[in-house]
């Protein structure tokens, strides 16, 4: 399955980027915006497929 790649228009100016935290009582991944003050996401990581389980 190819991903889609593609840039949703007005875009493709801003940098995102993710993070596992690990300073809690639960992991998260975090998911943000590093262009754009309150644009980030966060999700428990329980549940979820490794890296390496997708090789």
């Amino acid at each position: 399955m190819a991903p889609d790649t593609q840039a949703v228009p007005g875009t493709a100016d801003h940098e995102v980027m993710a993070a596992v935290d690990d300073d809690g009582a639960e992991e998260r991944l975090i998911i943000a915006d590093v262009e754009s003050e309150e644009a980030w996401l966060s999700m428990p990581t329980t549940g979820s497929t490794s890296l390496r389980a997708w090789e």
